[in-house]
């Protein structure tokens, strides 16, 4: 539960940094196909703390996870499309 406090008042004291850092761990989280149910639900439950108010935190929590699954979906489709193609390629001819 300390960790959630901690999350909320850096949240607080840092809302343009704090999205940007968890953009960033969704992407990673969809490049290496972590589950991300609970993130969901921890990033909502602390924008809501620290907007006091359900409505106001879903609204800022939402496009905040939209726009982190939708580039890391974008990241894995590039990084498939281009750099791990060839060698799927390669694996496919040898066998």
């Amino acid at each position: 539960m300390k960790q959630f406090e901690n999350l909320t008042e850096y949240i607080k004291k840092h809302p343009y940094e704090s999205i940007a850092i968890i953009i960033s761990i969704y992407i990673l989280l969809v490049i290496f196909c972590m589950p991300v149910s609970f993130f969901h639900i921890i990033v909502a439950m602390a924008y809501c703390k620290v907007y006091q108010s359900f409505w106001k935190g879903f609204a800022v929590s939402v496009p905040v996870i939209f726009v982190g699954m939708m580039l890391g979906a974008l990241v894995v489709i590039y990084l498939s499309r281009y750099l791990i193609a060839d060698w799927i390629k390669k694996q496919i001819r040898k066998s």
